[in-house]
């Protein structure tokens, strides 16, 4: 089992890195005034998540999302700025789509979370039709 969830981490550090491949600066216009993409999470997920072997975290804000692992942390207003964002929020499900297009190509991923309980969110992600988990987070 414990095997199993670390393949599972590791498979979900590797979708949202590659996620966050396509997010590359070059060809932006310097003058550009973009504040970032808006992500507003419900105020039920505030807080910090952490999975149950402390492997992947996430730090729910009011208008923001960061993810962090043992190798990479990723600010979501910054890694998605240039993006499109869009969010299905409800009493138990906290769900944000985002659109990256490079070089003509339109890149999804689906980030969701849903409230097992007050201190657990079960937590998937959906890129390019693949989707990785459910994994349990807990709130710390």
């Amino acid at each position: 089992m414990r095997k199993r969830v670390l393949y599972l981490s590791v498979a979900i550090i590797a979708v949202v890195v590659f996620a966050f491949a396509g997010c590359s600066d070059a060809g932006n216009d310097p003058d550009d005034t973009t504040t970032g993409a808006l992500f507003s999470p419900p105020s039920w997920i505030i807080g910090t998540w952490q999975d149950a072997y402390d492997t992947n975290s996430y730090t729910f804000e009011s208008d923001n999302i960061t993810f962090e692992s043992s190798t990479t942390t990723v600010n979501f207003k910054e890694a998605y700025k240039e993006a499109d964002v869009s969010e299905n929020i409800t009493d138990s499900l906290y769900e944000a789509t985002v659109e990256i297009e490079s070089d003509g190509t339109v890149y999804t991923s689906v980030y969701k979370f849903e409230k097992t309980s007050t201190t657990a969110v079960d937590y998937s992600i959906t890129t390019s039709g693949v989707t990785t988990g459910p994994i349990e987070l807990i709130k710390q």
